[in-house]
């Protein structure tokens, strides 16, 4: 293995000053959100139907263990 310099990836956590600052978006709280759709693979549709995951499946989850 090779030994990489300590200037090479320095900590910068120890430079940082106050609470970490996160990414709240362009214009928070400007938008509802509300989805009605799902866009996806089709595998995932297929996965969401043996899960009975749809709105129409919903009698089925009281057969589960």
């Amino acid at each position: 293995m090779l030994t990489q310099p300590q200037q090479q990836c320095p900590d910068v956590t120890a430079h940082m000053q106050g609470p970490p600052q996160g990414f709240a978006g362009y214009a928070p709280g400007s938008l509802t959100y509300d989805p009605g759709q799902l866009m996806s693979h089709p595998s995932i549709g297929h996965r969401m139907l043996a899960a009975a995951l749809y709105d129409h499946q919903r009698q089925q989850w009281q057969q589960f263990d």
